[in-house]
């Protein structure tokens, strides 16, 4: 599987240099940053509380480009488990309404970032997946996901339910149909394409945990109750998960030798926090029976489910606490 979702990124094992602003949040294409000096803090008052915020993926990368414009797609393709292809389609457009599909001759390929440059999501699924395919021109398909999923996946299907997608890139349209005891076809307006070149981070990953998905999936949910972020910490023994709120606290541990956790792989003790409501959204233990987690002190988390349609793979920013 090709887990390349981006190319050209500076090296990022340096973390990056601190600055006098008390948050530094860098968005894609942003004015440069002009450093002032801070004015003195008057005498004898309170110290302000530390604040989190999540950082941007931009702040540790350069600007993303625009590709050259590529041609719109014809492609045809069908899944005989239409229930799991939903499950794909509503991780594909977590993070952005509008979806870009990728025909190459021999595979699909998905890749985007959020508007606030916090997450970023990649895929590439081989044409051996699908039950058809047949890619006439490769090039784009750019439609509304949000509006799709309302009228084609608003409700679970039959368990016999195949789906079908077809892209006419000549006249504009991409069309879902639905086969079981009936035919059913929905189809709706592209939109202009153009794939950003959004580059993958350059991280050396100290940390890697494979850990069962629908144990991790539960966890995750149950400490959201307590807190918005939580603290990966990352020990030879053991993965730790702590979360602190205004009323509770807790920790949820995974400790080697547990069946839940598979695999301990570690350069050095890691430790950093993450935003829980995307960690909530990744995690589908019905798409995936595992996840592996990678990261380092302070650095993005990358999150990989290992599905039937190959590696579905998450950045995630750290969270800064800063004076």
């Amino acid at each position: 599987m090709n887990q390349q979702v981006c190319s050209n990124i500076v090296d990022l094992n340096k973390k990056p240099e601190p600055t006098p602003e008390p948050v530094t949040t860098i968005a894609l294409e942003a004015p440069p940053i002009v450093e002032q000096k801070p004015e003195p803090a008057p005498q004898e008052q309170p110290q302000p509380e530390p604040v989190k915020t999540d950082t941007a993926m931009t702040d540790l990368h350069p600007i993303a480009k625009k590709e050259p414009e590529a041609p719109s797609a014809t492609a045809y393709f069908a899944c005989a488990d239409a229930n799991q292809f939903k499950k794909l389609f509503d991780t594909m457009h977590l993070l952005q309404n509008e979806v870009t599909f990728k025909f190459d001759t021999d595979s699909l390929t998905v890749r985007h970032m959020d508007p606030g440059r916090v997450a970023m999501f990649g895929c590439t699924i081989n044409k051996e997946v699908f039950e058809e395919w047949n890619v006439t021109k490769p090039g784009l398909c750019c439609f509304n996901a949000e509006e799709v999923k309302k009228i084609v996946f608003g409700k679970p299907f039959k368990k016999d339910t195949i789906i079908g997608v077809s892209v006419d890139g000549e006249h504009g349209r991409i069309t879902f149909t639905l086969k079981d005891n009936r035919i059913r076809e929905r189809s709706f307006p592209t939109l202009e394409a153009s794939l950003e070149d959004i580059p993958t981070p350059k991280i050396t990953f100290n940390a890697m945990y494979k850990i069962t998905a629908k144990e991790m999936a539960e966890d995750i949910d149950d400490i959201q109750k307590l807190s918005d972020h939580v603290t990966f910490i990352g020990t030879q023994d053991a993965f730790e998960m702590k979360v602190e709120g205004d009323y509770a606290k807790g920790t949820t541990t995974y400790k080697r030798g547990d069946c839940q956790l598979l695999d301990i792989e570690l350069r050095e003790e890691s430790k950093a926090m993450y935003s829980l409501s995307y960690l909530k959204d990744f995690i589908d233990s019905t798409l995936c029976d595992l996840i592996i987690i990678e990261y380092s002190t302070d650095m993005p988390l990358k999150l990989t489910m290992l599905s039937k349609f190959g590696d579905l793979i998450y950045y995630l920013a750290p969270r800064i606490e800063t004076d």
